[in-house]
């Protein structure tokens, strides 16, 4: 499949799951377009950066090994993403392979790479006009890297102290699971 072919394809897709899981197994298949996922991610401006996003979190979650791979652009597409659309699927890969991360024998990430997850996870846990979501899955990265840094436990029972009160349900609920066991360890 070509660049252009795919970059047509994505610009007419809609949002329906197995529309999404079509393209996605077309990029499994090509290395170069999962590439070609995060330039149109990073590009605000065009149209089809949440489509790609999309399709970049089906595949991310069924192939650890091309994220891992491409690391350096994920770490880079950070602090870029501002959709959010996007930012949603590239907060749940965080979630997903920081967990991945802390149960690995070899660590997926290095430290500059988890110093660049941990502030875009403060940054979208604390964006006041942010969605639900990305912040749900901020805040289970930054427990999920809590053992990474000393001072992750404590900034983020403040933060989430802070933000509960007028917080969403879906926010509460996993902002008082976590608050509960952040309590637990740092009493320990």
């Amino acid at each position: 499949m070509t660049k252009e072919f795919f970059l047509s394809e994505i610009s007419k897709m809609c949002a329906r799951r197995s529309n999404r899981d079509e393209l996605a197994e077309k990029v499994l298949n090509n290395e170069e377009l999962y590439i070609l996922l995060f330039e149109l991610m990073g590009d605000i401006n065009n149209k089809s950066s949440e489509r790609a996003a999309w399709i970049f979190e089906i595949v991310s979650l069924k192939k650890t090994e091309c994220l891992i791979k491409h690391k350096h652009l994920f770490v880079e597409l950070l602090p870029i993403i501002k959709l959010d659309s996007v930012i949603r699927s590239v907060s749940k890969v965080c979630s997903v392979s920081t967990q991945q991360h802390i149960t690995s024998e070899k660590p997926l990430f290095t430290s500059k790479e988890l110093d660049r997850i941990i502030n875009a996870c403060f940054d979208w846990l604390i964006h006041p006009k942010l969605k639900v979501a990305p912040k749900v899955h901020a805040m289970q990265t930054l427990f999920n890297l809590r053992n990474e840094q000393q001072w992750i436990s404590t900034e983020l029972l403040q933060t989430l102290e802070l933000n509960i009160s007028e917080a969403s349900a879906g926010y509460k609920s996993r902002a008082k699971k976590l608050i509960l066991a952040l309590k637990k360890e740092i009493a320990l």
